[in-house]
């Protein structure tokens, strides 16, 4: 438990502060990375030859704090755990209440404006088109604990980064949106059907308390597996024609095929062992979709 508040300033600040480590480091930065390749990708198609420093540290900044609001809604409305919201803290984490859900609010705001913020700073346009943004965060926080289409919100908002990226540093989307939109709309099926696939850890179905709440499963485990699985094969299905249609050589197919093998090989992993092994190797397959994917960019340009 968290030690009553000490008398005197200097002592409230230094309570203040502890309190604010400990909101940052449930956050669990590095699960950001996973992000940050798609966005990536829509930057080299504007800036083929690598954008400059300072737009690659301020596109990081508005994945990093991207990350900190879906955080932070999702721990105010105790959503379940899930892909974005690791169900355990950091292991060397000490032991204590979590933080109430006043402070989840306030930090997620905090996250939104400087997400905003940094978006404006890349292009004007880019910073408030964050505002329709954050309100989809905030609608795929509010509704996970109720339904499992919020599994779609959550592709959404990772497929929308080549798209934010790309009207952040200047493209016009009118001149690339059919391969824009299918590279999104494939990330966003990748993305449901991973989060699918790890809603059914067994941890995360038999948590309780706030901020682990485990909903209901409308359908058998095997229905859900099925499904996810349908939704990657259609994702591979959206990025083999996205590359030509933004403008990418041949050797962007190589990418869509790459990534069918990791996760059909992902796939045989789990039927060997479901669902004991959602986690580990598994995990680790699916994430390799967002490198593949942006090495391939890289090539084909």
């Amino acid at each position: 438990m968290l030690d009553p508040l000490p008398r005197g300033s200097h002592w409230t600040w230094k309570r203040l502060l502890a309190l604010v480590a400990a909101v940052h480091r449930r956050v669990a930065v590095g699960h950001t990375i996973h992000a940050v390749p798609f966005a990536a990708i829509g930057a080299l198609l504007v800036e083929p030859r690598w954008p400059g420093l300072r737009t690659v540290i301020l596109l990081f900044l508005c994945v990093l704090f991207g990350r900190a609001t879906v955080v932070g809604f999702l721990r105010f409305f105790e959503a379940p755990a899930d892909v974005v919201t690791p169900d355990d803290p950091p292991p060397d984490l000490p032991e204590q209440e979590p933080p109430p859900r006043p402070v989840w609010l306030a930090f997620a705001l905090h996250g939104a404006f400087m997400m905003g913020f940094c978006a404006w700073l890349l292009r004007p346009v880019a910073g408030y088109l964050s505002i329709p943004y954050t309100l989809l965060l905030l609608l795929y926080a509010a509704t996970r604990r109720f339904t499992g289409c919020s599994h779609f919100l959550l592709g959404a908002g990772l497929g929308a980064g080549p798209i934010a990226t790309w009207v952040a540093l200047g493209g016009s989307f009118a001149d690339l949106w059919p391969g824009l939109v299918l590279l999104a709309s494939g990330i966003t099926l990748w993305a449901a059907g991973f989060d699918m696939v790890f809603s059914l850890k067994p941890e995360l179905r038999q948590a309780r308390g706030p901020g682990r709440f485990a909903r209901a499963m409308r359908f058998p485990p095997r229905v859900v597996l099925r499904i996810a699985w349908a939704c990657q094969a259609a994702s591979i299905l959206l990025f083999l024609p996205a590359g030509p249609l933004l403008g990418l050589g041949p050797t962007w197919f190589a990418g869509p095929v790459l990534v069918g093998v990791v996760l059909t090989a992902a796939a045989l992993l789990l039927r060997r062992g479901f669902p004991e092994r959602i986690a580990g190797a598994w995990v680790r397959l699916n994430l390799l979709t967002g490198p593949i994917l942006l090495a391939v960019t890289l090539l084909a340009l």
